[in-house]
């Protein structure tokens, strides 16, 4: 019994984790409030989610806000026409998902107008969670994504179907109030697979910076 109520239970520790996720989700939606900012946003929901994840730095708000400043340009860059899209393909399948099956064409022919959503949905595991951790340019980020997408296809689909799932059975059974929480859930246990997917990246990232800082050192 006493195990159960120590602080460095891994079941506490989960739901230490899962706090994290809620008050990050709460900053999240207030730098959103603006709509243009809602990129680099949601960068540094990642960011700071993936270092919660990893263990790598404890406040995790501050995190939060120090990805926010660094990629406020780039995020906004990319996020305004990623949000635009984003928008646009919503109305879209709800035109489509609610069309008598007769209405445009066949079935199958209204379902193909939603084809284009999927390639967007699997790009956004990825864009914004790439744009929080490195520091490229926008078309670098894009190519990043797009290569960590389709290197990391599994955790991809699994990724989508999280997200998109937890949306869908919030709005089909009108579980209103676990939007409390928000996108801070399936961000959370997305950034387990993304801290995964990107860890090859990191260490390589970082064995270079090692590797720099040696030969400055030696050229002193």
């Amino acid at each position: 019994m006493g195990r159960f109520f120590d602080v460095n239970n891994s079941v506490w520790s989960f739901v230490g984790k899962i706090f994290d996720a809620f008050v990050l989700h709460l900053m999240w939606v207030l730098c959103c409030l603006p709509v243009v900012t809602a990129g680099p946003s949601t960068a540094a929901l990642y960011y700071a989610l993936i270092k919660d994840v990893r263990d790598e730095e404890g406040h995790y708000v501050r995190a939060f806000f120090k990805s926010f400043r660094t990629n406020l340009r780039q995020g906004m860059i990319i996020g305004v026409p990623d949000t635009a899209l984003g928008v646009l393909f919503f109305f879209m399948v709800r035109f489509y998902l609610f069309l008598p099956g007769d209405a445009v064409g066949s079935p199958a022919a209204n379902y193909l107008v939603l084809l284009p959503v999927i390639p967007y949905i699997f790009l956004n595991r990825y864009l914004f969670p790439y744009l929080g951790i490195f520091s490229d340019t926008v078309p670098n980020l894009v190519k990043g994504s797009f290569y960590m997408m389709m290197r990391n296809f599994g955790k991809t689909l699994v990724m989508s179907t999280l997200t998109v799932g937890f949306y869908f059975l919030v709005v089909y059974f009108e579980l209103w109030p676990i939007l409390i929480f928000g996108y801070g859930i399936p961000a959370y246990f997305n950034s387990w697979l993304l801290s995964k997917a990107f860890d090859p990246l990191i260490r390589r990232i970082r064995q270079k910076e090692e590797e720099k800082m040696g030969t400055e050192a030696e050229g002193l």
